[in-house]
């Protein structure tokens, strides 16, 4: 899941979250104290990642994956790629997407804690990815890098004049 926030925020925003708050019932949330991202799941337990979300992070993109095991209750969370954190759940508690209705909010009785910011590439795995899979997708949806590439000789020949072309990439090649 790709995330671009538009503010820290000050309550806890859902990610993504099922209505209501039955046992296995998921939130993918963050907020205040810390602003780090959470995984919830009722009957489990909630735990945070290690990086928080800082200014430096509005309206930039970041990639944010989170795996759970609910045989030994490990929630592993990944940002850009890399681990941001193993932590413990209490093991047992089948997470339930039954009632995954609300991206970016939590519906239980009305819509409230509304992600302040931009979403893209949601993905919702039946199985836990390992940490190799987590980075093969976050490598094939990352943002391009296009170098610029300046030259003493512009197209039409003549010396001396400085010429900057910008390449324009149209697939990620890994």
């Amino acid at each position: 899941l790709w995330v671009n926030t538009d503010v820290v925020p000050e309550n806890v925003d859902s990610i993504i979250h099922t209505d209501g708050w039955a046992t296995g019932s998921v939130a993918f949330l963050y907020g205040t104290s810390p602003t780090t991202p959470r995984l919830a799941i009722n009957g489990a337990g909630e735990q945070n990642s290690d990086t928080e979300f800082t200014a430096s992070d509005i309206g930039t993109w970041t990639h944010l994956a989170v795996t759970y095991d609910s045989v030994t209750g490990t929630c592993s969370y990944y940002r850009n790629g890399q681990p941001d954190g193993i932590v413990a759940l209490t093991p047992g508690t089948q997470a339930d997407f039954s009632s995954l209705s609300a991206i970016g909010a939590w519906n239980n009785g009305s819509y409230q804690r509304f992600f302040d910011g931009k979403y893209d590439e949601f993905r919702l795995y039946s199985r836990e990815l390992t940490p190799a899979e987590v980075l093969a997708v976050y490598i094939s949806e990352a943002p391009l890098t296009v170098p610029t590439i300046t030259s003493a000789v512009p197209p039409d020949g003549t010396l001396g004049v400085a010429y900057t072309h910008t390449f324009t990439a149209l697939a990620n090649p890994l």
